[in-house]
């Protein structure tokens, strides 16, 4: 495999959750700073998503093969690392957040292709 910043991320869910925590801490992360549509927005390297109290961040990566996400309750703090090795892993994402979350995403629609 030849290095890619894009797709040269070797790690772990937990691990991944871990870094997720620790970057939480900075405020510029989750600022909205650019309006995507609606309710979504970009902060500093993630994605924003918020609807009335509730505030998420997200974000998401597919490359030849991958499909994978982790979402944030920024009020709650309580978290989703989804890691897929196959072409229909957004599905499988998609459904896992429903169930953590008991709702709908407007960035899951967003990222459809």
């Amino acid at each position: 495999m030849i290095p890619n910043m894009a797709a040269g991320l070797w790690t772990t869910a937990s691990d991944y959750a871990r870094f997720v925590r620790f970057a939480r801490r900075y405020p510029a992360m989750n600022t909205p700073t650019v309006t995507v549509e609606g309710s979504l927005a970009w902060g500093l390297g993630w994605g924003l998503e918020q609807s009335g109290s509730d505030r998420f961040a997200w974000h998401w990566g597919a490359n030849d093969g991958v499909a994978n996400l982790f979402l944030l309750d920024l009020v709650s703090n309580d978290g989703l690392v989804v890691l897929t090795n196959g072409a229909g892993g957004q599905r499988v994402y998609e459904r896992a957040a429903r169930v953590r979350f008991g709702r709908e995403f407007d960035a899951l629609t967003w990222l459809q292709p």
